[in-house]
């Protein structure tokens, strides 16, 4: 009868296979065997090695380390894998927005989808965003459907912001949210945009909804 024997040293785990190099063949096993040895073998692409502890760990060592380490290193390369699958031309769109304003900022929500109410891209690459006085400008590529989709805004505002009182947060769900202050205040903007009237704009209700009594107030002022 052939009985299999792991032979546990008293050697580190970090260089042990270095060490000794036959140990696989001879079935020796390194006597503490950690996350962190895992982790830094499969950091130097040593998978037979990995693969031999986790073939053989005690049932008392803590993987859960390399799980997550694993997993963080999966979705990274499933992003890379992604981005070199599709092709290499981007299909341009531009992406849902809304807006609201209160008499002293306009407040712009804008999701990396087609539509506001659509499942918005949660994994944006090459992105930027700036604002100046009389411009808003939102870019950022995405993988949706095996398709490689530039989002792309280009708005011209109705009139003059302050470009250096904006605050831009990270939304769930694909956004980016946007507050920005007028150049002059109080003032009540007629809408958001100057020119044509976007396609992708719509009013952002439930924002705007918590400036009613601060808009009517000054509409009461202006006599409008």
């Amino acid at each position: 009868m052939f009985i299999f024997c792991l032979i546990a040293l008293g050697a580190a785990c970090q260089g042990f296979f270095e060490l000794n190099p036959n140990a696989i063949n001879e079935n020796q096993y390194p006597s503490d065997v950690t996350s962190e040895c895992i982790i830094g073998y499969i950091g130097q692409n040593k998978w037979d090695i990995v693969n031999y502890l986790l073939a053989t760990f005690k049932e008392d060592t803590d993987l859960t380390q390399v799980i997550d380490y694993l997993s963080q290193q999966k979705k990274q390369l499933t992003k890379i894998i992604n981005l070199l699958d599709v092709p290499v031309e981007s299909q341009n769109v531009p992406p849902s927005f809304r807006w609201a304003q209160s008499t002293t900022h306009i407040y712009i929500d804008v999701k990396f989808s087609h539509r506001i109410d659509a499942a918005g891209c949660v994994d944006i690459h090459n992105f930027s965003q700036k604002v100046s006085e009389k411009h808003l400008s939102v870019e950022g590529q995405c993988i949706m459907s095996g398709h490689k989709i530039l989002f792309d805004l280009e708005l011209d505002f109705f009139k003059e912001v302050d470009e250096n009182d904006v605050e831009v947060n990270e939304g769930n769900s694909g956004r980016l949210e946007f507050k920005i202050a007028k150049k002059k205040t109080p003032d009540v903007w007629k809408t958001l945009y100057e020119g044509e009237k976007p396609k992708t704009i719509s009013i952002w209700y439930d924002m705007q909804e918590t400036f009613k009594k601060q808009l009517d107030a000054y509409h009461k002022k202006e006599g409008l």
